[in-house]
């Protein structure tokens, strides 16, 4: 075509780009080799959705969502009888209450009105009764007036086949026809009885595919009330024996006073004042503070609930009712609540059962093709509709003038936030902890003397963090408060002491309790503690500090393991568990902290002798006179004589190559390491204290190492952690918002000129 001719066409405008989608070679390109990973990682995601994908509604249910896919299996308990059970291989949800007398209420009005065929009203104890006011044709039922919170009293009484009319009745969109109860989750076609004097039921034995809601399976129920992701360690799985992640017994007692109905004990039917007592209509969530570890309320209390099990599948009669019921059960809540404890239906038939209730399971919901094309079309349309402009034009117009990289960061925070993630996944709390990072992993190991103590020691190969200074009295009085009222038997002989170290003090209320407080000015001394202690207290940073006593019980150290032989040798874990957040320091973590310099040798990474990067010992003496370190015996004396150390980090000048303070002085320190010879009985301690009467120079010494039985309280700790690293979707966030600041070149009809911004 002529120049001429090409000019006539543009009418003497000025020549625009092409909008065309298809026109964009090179963004095209860019985006190329993008395409198959997001392809992947989508498709990651849908297949790691049950298969009933789609619209899941929630209808009123507060949903909880059980991961951890391929969980171990429960190993069994004293009876065994759950041995290898609990497992799942599948993503799935589970309603956080049993089924309440509200919910239950919706489905009967329901088929009142169709006569009620399967006696859905002929339920005790729920709360239900009929309501006399009704005018209208048939029978109305109503919640009970009289009593409070009347909506969340589980519903009891209910047969396993009611449950699972129920479970159809969801499936099908609550349909108000006697058809939808008869299939979806369960074919009730096949309900019946054969063999000998009708011995065994023909039931399918568990719900239909593609069911969108059923009776959870035993090992459904199991895992959601009993496995706990993180039992030993951050992303460390394991199994709870009791509900509501505790390998204790929980206590019976009305809420606010204990922690499950399970075990109260009602007063005699035959009471005239039995409906109005509140222990009989406890209301579902009741218990706040006791949870599963997924979230799970009333896993202990409530109702027996159903599962979809036969008790014994080759005689497949009755069906599995699990849990423990408001009340007294058969054999005390605390023999019920165990995993291992499991009841069935009357022989011959499923249900009724006086105490029976269910919680409901489900698919978890995915979003659907048009919803991914939605969020795709908000987030690719410019934000502003050029006018004149079709919709290829304007998609095309903004992969053609736009940076690629914010689409692709898009796309690919878009596809993160559909994925399951661990929920502690890269969050490390600083607390009020100053931290110093340790890095330069593989460093070789301290061998300046071939035979000493510490040779071949010291090679960290992964970065870690550690407290620049040892943990304060006023920290430590944080945890002695919250672990105080769980310590009970867990003081190792040496009383409350075990517990407060040396400068925590303690007065006796008159009820009996113990008031805890710090010493007058001694808030930032360094806290003394036993070994097993400071276990416990890198328990609790592991669990957020939480208020609870399994708090104190796993996490970085397993306390179930806190025991002794008949010999006194102790059973004590020996060195913290994987994926702890929180941890005591290794041996080699401690002298790499406190002695190894990177930039030794000309870079090439060497070892220090003594504290303070130094090859000669530190002078003891007071700060701001010349002094090096408190070791020794220097401190502020008391009235009493008695030496009295220093605050941490009152030698501020004098510090390890990475930064760490008090590495000589304040206090010795603890390290994970066991006794070579003696095991756990006696574990390695660090460091020079401000009460030591040995020699200084000695002690400092990097071979120097001692020991100390795990009961004693004159050692602290430092606290070592691992790294924070940033989630998935922080860093795709980084990534979409750097790249949404890229100069780019913007045309369109309202701005024939192009120019960049």
């Amino acid at each position: 075509m002529g120049t001429g001719m090409q000019s006539a066409l543009n009418d003497g405008k000025p020549k625009r780009k092409d909008f065309s989608m298809f026109s964009a070679e090179r963004n095209r390109s860019a985006l190329r080799p993008a395409l198959p990973v997001l392809a992947l990682l989508i498709s990651v995601t849908l297949s790691s959705r049950p298969a009933a994908a789609g619209i899941v509604p929630d209808y009123d249910f507060q949903w909880v969502t059980i991961g951890a896919v391929g969980n171990v299996a429960y190993s069994g308990g004293p009876f065994d009888r759950l041995a290898g059970r609990g497992s799942v291989d599948y993503q799935y949800r589970m309603s956080r209450l049993e089924i309440t007398s509200a919910q239950w209420l919706e489905f009967v009005n329901t088929f009142e009105a169709l006569g009620d065929p399967y006696n859905f009203s002929g339920v005790i104890s729920s709360g239900i009764v009929q309501d006399f006011s009704w005018s209208g044709p048939g029978v109305r039922y109503m919640l009970r007036p009289d009593i409070p919170n009347v909506e969340r009293v589980p519903v009891l009484g209910l047969t396993w086949l009611n449950a699972a009319r129920y479970t159809n009745w969801l499936h099908n969109d609550k349909a108000p026809t006697l058809e939808a109860l008869e299939t979806g989750a369960y074919d009730t076609s096949t309900w019946g009885f054969q063999g000998p004097f009708n011995s065994r039921r023909t039931d399918e034995a568990t719900h239909l595919p593609g069911a969108r809601f059923w009776i959870p399976t035993l090992d459904e129920w199991m895992k959601a009330a009993h496995y706990d992701t993180n039992r030993f360690g951050a992303g460390q799985g394991g199994w709870w024996d009791y509900p509501n992640g505790t390998n204790e017994a929980l206590t019976a007692g009305l809420p606010g006073i204990g922690q499950t109905s399970a075990g109260l004990v009602l007063p005699p039917i035959e009471d005239p004042n039995y409906l109005h007592d509140p222990q009989r209509f406890i209301p579902l969530g009741a218990y706040a503070d006791v949870q599963s570890p997924w979230g799970l309320w009333d896993v202990s209390g409530g109702s027996l609930e159903w599962v979809e099990d036969w008790d014994f599948p080759e005689i497949p009669s009755s069906r599995i009712l699990t849990g423990a019921p408001l009340g007294a059960p058969p054999f005390g809540s605390s023999e019920y609540d165990l995993i291992y404890s499991i009841t069935s239906s009357f022989p011959g038939s499923s249900g009724p059962s006086l105490a029976g209730g269910f919680r409901i399971a489900s698919t978890v919901p995915a979003p659907g093709p048009l919803s991914l094309l939605l969020v795709g079309a908000v987030c690719f349309l410019p934000r502003r509709r050029r006018q004149g402009q079709g919709s290829k034009q304007a998609i095309g117009s903004f992969l053609s003038l736009h940076s690629p990289t914010p689409v692709i960061a898009t796309l690919m925070l878009i596809v993160s936030l559909m994925l399951p993630s661990p929920a502690t996944a890269g969050i490390v709390p600083d607390y009020d902890f100053q931290w110093v990072t340790i890095g330069d992993p593989g460093n070789p190991a301290w061998n300046d003397i071939p035979t000493a103590l510490n040779a071949g020691r010291g090679s960290v190969n992964y970065r870690y963090r550690m407290t620049q200074t040892e943990v304060t009295v006023e920290q430590w009085f944080e945890f002695a408060q919250a672990y105080q009222p769980f310590a009970g038997d867990a003081l190792d002989g040496l009383g409350i002491f075990d517990l407060t170290g040396t400068f925590i003090q303690f007065d006796q209320r008159p009820d009996g309790t113990l008031q805890l407080s710090i010493a007058p000015g001694a808030e930032r001394y360094p806290a003394d503690m036993t070994w097993r202690m400071a276990a416990r207290y890198a328990n609790w940073l592991h669990n957020d500090k939480a208020l609870t006593a399994q708090a104190f019980q796993s996490g970085a150290y397993d306390t179930s393991t806190f025991t002794s032989n008949p010999d006194f040798s102790l059973n004590d874990q020996l060195t913290h568990s994987p994926g702890a957040r929180f941890w005591i320091p290794t041996l080699d973590e401690w002298m790499k902290g406190g002695y190894y310099d990177p930039n030794l040798n000309g870079g090439a990474g060497g070892w220090w002798m003594h504290p303070g990067m130094s090859d000669v010992p530190l002078t003891v003496g007071l700060p701001g006179a010349g002094g090096q370190t408190n070791a020794a015996g220097l401190g502020f004396a008391s009235v009493t004589g008695i030496q009295l150390p220093l605050d941490v980090g009152s030698y501020p000048g004098i510090q390890s190559p990475w930064g760490l303070l008090d590495v000589s002085g304040g206090t010795s320190e603890w390290t994970e390491e066991p006794h070579p010879l003696f095991g756990t009985n006696l574990r390695v301690i660090r460091g020079s204290s401000y009460n030591s009467t040995f020699d200084i120079a000695g002690y400092d010494f990097d071979d120097r190492i001692s020991s100390r039985s795990s009961s004693t309280i004159f050692d602290g700790i430092r606290i070592t952690s691992i790294v924070p690293t940033p989630g998935a979707a922080t860093l795709l966030l980084s990534a979409f918002i750097i790249g949404s600041f890229r100069r780019r070149r913007r045309c369109s009809r309202c701005y024939p000129r192009c120019s960049l911004r």
